[in-house]
Protein backbone atom coordinates (compact mmCIF):
# COMPACT_ATOMS: atom_id res chain seq x y z
CA UNK A 1 0.00 0.00 0.00
CA UNK A 2 1.28 3.58 -1.28
CA UNK A 3 1.02 6.54 1.74
CA UNK A 4 2.15 9.53 1.95
CA UNK A 5 4.27 10.21 5.03
CA UNK A 6 2.12 13.53 6.31
CA UNK A 7 -1.49 11.75 5.88
CA UNK A 8 -3.53 11.89 8.72
CA UNK A 9 -6.22 9.71 10.14
CA UNK A 10 -8.83 12.41 10.45
CA UNK A 11 -7.73 13.32 6.58
CA UNK A 12 -8.68 9.83 5.77
CA UNK A 13 -11.58 10.15 7.83
CA UNK A 14 -13.26 12.93 5.83
CA UNK A 15 -15.54 11.28 3.16
CA UNK A 16 -16.84 9.85 6.13
CA UNK A 17 -17.81 13.19 7.98
CA UNK A 18 -19.03 13.92 4.83
CA UNK A 19 -21.42 11.85 4.72
CA UNK A 20 -22.43 12.86 8.73
CA UNK A 21 -22.80 16.59 8.29
CA UNK A 22 -25.24 15.50 4.72
CA UNK A 23 -27.81 14.53 7.85
CA UNK A 24 -27.38 17.41 9.99
CA UNK A 25 -29.60 19.85 9.29
CA UNK A 26 -28.43 21.44 6.08
CA UNK A 27 -30.64 20.66 2.90
CA UNK A 28 -28.26 21.10 0.27
CA UNK A 29 -25.97 18.44 2.25
CA UNK A 30 -28.68 16.20 2.53
CA UNK A 31 -29.66 16.50 -1.39
CA UNK A 32 -26.22 16.17 -2.21
CA UNK A 33 -25.92 13.14 -0.62
CA UNK A 34 -29.01 11.30 -2.42
CA UNK A 35 -27.86 12.60 -5.79
CA UNK A 36 -24.11 12.34 -6.02
CA UNK A 37 -22.28 12.09 -9.37
CA UNK A 38 -18.76 13.00 -9.37
CA UNK A 39 -17.84 11.24 -12.19
CA UNK A 40 -15.91 8.42 -12.56
CA UNK A 41 -11.83 10.47 -12.34
CA UNK A 42 -13.68 11.66 -8.49
CA UNK A 43 -15.23 8.37 -7.61
CA UNK A 44 -11.74 6.41 -7.92
CA UNK A 45 -10.11 9.43 -6.12
CA UNK A 46 -11.83 9.18 -3.45
CA UNK A 47 -12.19 4.89 -2.97
CA UNK A 48 -8.20 5.58 -3.30
CA UNK A 49 -7.99 7.91 -0.59
CA UNK A 50 -10.42 6.12 1.49
CA UNK A 51 -8.10 3.33 1.22
CA UNK A 52 -5.03 5.28 1.88
CA UNK A 53 -3.85 4.44 -1.32
CA UNK A 54 -2.39 8.25 -1.95
CA UNK A 55 -0.22 7.78 -5.31
CA UNK A 56 -3.33 6.10 -7.00
CA UNK A 57 -5.57 8.82 -5.84
CA UNK A 58 -3.49 11.82 -6.41
CA UNK A 59 -3.16 10.34 -10.23
CA UNK A 60 -7.39 10.06 -9.96
CA UNK A 61 -7.96 13.39 -8.79
CA UNK A 62 -5.50 15.14 -11.19
CA UNK A 63 -7.53 13.23 -14.29
CA UNK A 64 -10.52 14.66 -12.71
CA UNK A 65 -9.23 18.04 -12.35
CA UNK A 66 -7.33 18.05 -15.83
CA UNK A 67 -11.28 17.52 -17.28
CA UNK A 68 -13.06 19.65 -14.86
CA UNK A 69 -10.79 22.48 -13.75
CA UNK A 70 -13.28 24.94 -12.69
CA UNK A 71 -15.77 22.51 -11.18
CA UNK A 72 -15.62 23.33 -8.01
CA UNK A 73 -16.90 19.80 -6.81
CA UNK A 74 -13.63 18.76 -8.24
CA UNK A 75 -11.79 21.71 -6.80
CA UNK A 76 -13.20 21.34 -3.25
CA UNK A 77 -12.60 17.65 -3.21
CA UNK A 78 -9.12 17.95 -4.44
CA UNK A 79 -8.37 20.56 -2.00
CA UNK A 80 -9.47 18.39 0.90
CA UNK A 81 -7.31 15.84 -0.31
CA UNK A 82 -3.58 17.99 -0.61
CA UNK A 83 -4.54 18.98 2.83
CA UNK A 84 -4.38 15.82 4.00
CA UNK A 85 -0.92 15.67 2.68
CA UNK A 86 0.26 18.83 4.42
CA UNK A 87 0.04 20.49 1.14
CA UNK A 88 -1.88 23.91 2.90
CA UNK A 89 -0.94 26.38 0.38
CA UNK A 90 -2.21 24.18 -2.63
CA UNK A 91 -5.22 22.76 -0.85
CA UNK A 92 -6.04 26.87 -0.02
CA UNK A 93 -5.41 27.74 -3.77
CA UNK A 94 -8.11 25.19 -4.91
CA UNK A 95 -10.20 26.61 -2.84
CA UNK A 96 -10.25 30.19 -3.86
CA UNK A 97 -10.88 28.60 -6.95
CA UNK A 98 -12.99 26.66 -6.36
CA UNK A 99 -15.08 30.28 -4.88
CA UNK A 100 -14.81 32.26 -8.20
CA UNK A 101 -16.20 29.22 -10.18
CA UNK A 102 -19.29 29.33 -7.07
CA UNK A 103 -19.37 33.49 -7.90
CA UNK A 104 -19.48 32.92 -11.26
CA UNK A 105 -22.43 30.57 -11.44
CA UNK A 106 -21.02 26.92 -10.91
CA UNK A 107 -23.14 24.94 -8.65
CA UNK A 108 -20.84 23.33 -5.92
CA UNK A 109 -22.57 19.66 -5.03
CA UNK A 110 -23.00 20.12 -1.36
CA UNK A 111 -23.50 23.77 -1.65
CA UNK A 112 -21.29 27.04 -0.32
CA UNK A 113 -21.11 25.24 3.10
CA UNK A 114 -19.51 21.83 2.24
CA UNK A 115 -16.69 24.82 0.53
CA UNK A 116 -16.77 26.43 3.75
CA UNK A 117 -16.41 23.81 5.62
CA UNK A 118 -13.48 22.47 4.02
CA UNK A 119 -11.84 25.66 3.85
CA UNK A 120 -12.27 26.83 7.90
CA UNK A 121 -10.61 23.04 8.17
CA UNK A 122 -7.75 23.90 5.70
CA UNK A 123 -7.27 27.03 7.67
CA UNK A 124 -6.86 25.71 11.05
CA UNK A 125 -4.65 22.64 9.51
CA UNK A 126 -2.26 25.52 8.22
CA UNK A 127 -1.83 26.97 11.84
CA UNK A 128 -1.08 30.69 10.26
CA UNK A 129 -5.35 31.63 10.36
CA UNK A 130 -6.74 29.97 13.29
CA UNK A 131 -8.88 32.78 13.49
CA UNK A 132 -10.14 32.55 9.98
CA UNK A 133 -11.16 29.26 10.69
CA UNK A 134 -13.14 29.90 14.05
CA UNK A 135 -14.78 32.47 11.86
CA UNK A 136 -15.81 30.36 9.29
CA UNK A 137 -17.34 27.85 12.09
CA UNK A 138 -19.49 30.62 14.43
CA UNK A 139 -21.02 32.04 10.73
CA UNK A 140 -21.81 28.91 9.58
CA UNK A 141 -23.26 27.37 13.30
CA UNK A 142 -25.36 31.04 13.25
CA UNK A 143 -26.86 29.94 9.98
CA UNK A 144 -27.26 26.33 10.49
CA UNK A 145 -27.65 25.73 13.86
CA UNK A 146 -28.52 21.96 13.66
CA UNK A 147 -25.11 21.47 11.34
CA UNK A 148 -23.28 19.42 14.13
CA UNK A 149 -19.89 19.06 11.73
CA UNK A 150 -19.23 23.05 12.17
CA UNK A 151 -19.52 22.66 16.10
CA UNK A 152 -17.65 19.89 16.12
CA UNK A 153 -14.57 21.33 13.90
CA UNK A 154 -15.08 24.52 16.07
CA UNK A 155 -14.26 22.36 19.34
CA UNK A 156 -11.66 21.30 17.71
CA UNK A 157 -9.81 24.71 16.62
CA UNK A 158 -10.67 26.01 19.99
CA UNK A 159 -8.95 22.68 21.67
CA UNK A 160 -6.09 23.35 19.40
CA UNK A 161 -6.01 27.27 19.82
CA UNK A 162 -5.74 26.92 23.35
CA UNK A 163 -9.35 27.99 24.51
CA UNK A 164 -10.58 24.75 25.69
CA UNK A 165 -13.15 26.50 27.67
CA UNK A 166 -14.77 27.61 24.34
CA UNK A 167 -14.96 24.37 23.29
CA UNK A 168 -17.15 23.29 25.57
CA UNK A 169 -20.43 25.56 24.81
Amino acid sequence: MNTHPNISKFGALLPVIFFAFAGSGSSAFAQAATTMNFGPAIEEADAHRAQLRVDLAEAAYQRAFASSPNDPTVLVRYASFKRTLGEYQESLALLNRAEEAIANGAVLIGGPEYLQLTKGITHYRTGIDNAAAVAIFKKFIEEYPDAAAYRLHLAYVEIGVGNASEALN
